[in-house]
């Protein structure tokens, strides 16, 4: 019988101690949802930090582009104009 009585004291034990349990389960839960927000703020200032690179360097190979567009065409009608000469004498 006093077996009976210490198996009938578990039962009542074992949902504190899941109660604990699920506290801490709680709280490990919590932290890690902090770590990520944390390593999204970051990741998201990398990416923005990566745009603004990105639209500097768009930039600059723009402005390249339309010299190297002017300069080929100056050349092309530099070349027009002494072929049309070459051509005239």
């Amino acid at each position: 019988m006093a077996d009976r009585t210490s198996d009938s004291s578990s039962p009542n034990q074992a949902p504190d101690d899941m109660h604990w349990g699920i506290n801490y389960l709680r709280e490990d839960i919590q932290d890690m949802r902090l770590d990520i927000r944390e390593i999204r703020v970051e990741i998201q200032a990398r990416f923005a930090e990566m745009n603004t690179r990105f639209a500097d360097l768009q930039k600059r190979m723009d402005s390249r582009f339309f010299w190297t567009l002017g300069f080929m065409a100056t050349l092309i009608a530099v070349h027009g104009a002494m072929m049309t000469a070459l051509i005239k004498l």
